[in-house]
């Protein structure tokens, strides 16, 4: 089956544990029965199981002040690249996954310098300062996909609220 997987305990455990340890129940109810092995591999898997649901979607929308990066780039004050969310839209792109963005933002500010990613790295772009709802369904336009294929990653709530507003099946 392909959803099921075979763990080796001993391979997978974190450095310092033994193998009768890992096997000791941390407690037991009907049903449910976490061992400290299950609990070693909670980001692990949590980190898996979301990857797994974005390889389901054929479409990745993000923003980028504060998203992709820490700090707003139009200011010129430079900004903190955030590398580990960075890894994962590369790893999915590789997978077959299509990037957009849409930003409220200066396009000529906007660079990649230390970043994972680059502008070639998206199929899609609307940078500009008119409400992303706009640019998110000139890019669905644009691509020809629908929005229940696509996700849209934003550090703000506002913009998610409008977003799943405009498309709740996204």
């Amino acid at each position: 089956f392909r959803h099921v997987h075979l763990l080796d305990e001993v391979h997978v455990a974190p450095m310092g544990f033994a193998q009768i340890r890992l096997g000791t129940y941390l407690h037991t109810l009907a049903g449910l029965h976490p061992t400290r092995f299950s609990q070693s591999l909670t980001n692990s898997v949590a980190e898996r199981a979301i990857a797994v649901s974005l390889l389901s979607r054929q479409l990745i929308i993000c923003d980028l002040d504060n998203t992709l990066w820490d700090g707003v780039i139009g200011e010129g004050l430079g900004v903190q690249q955030h590398l580990d969310r960075q890894s994962i839209l590369v790893r999915l792109k590789e997978k077959g996954v299509v990037l957009a963005i849409a930003s409220k933002n200066d396009p000529t500010k906007v660079h990649w310098d230390g970043s994972a990613l680059s502008d070639s790295s998206f199929v899609a772009s609307e940078i500009n300062w008119g409400p992303k709802v706009q640019g998110i369904a000139l890019i669905y336009k644009s691509l020809n996909i629908k929005a229940k294929d696509g996700v849209f990653i934003d550090d703000r709530a506002d913009e998610r609220a409008m977003v799943s507003e405009r498309w709740p099946e996204m």
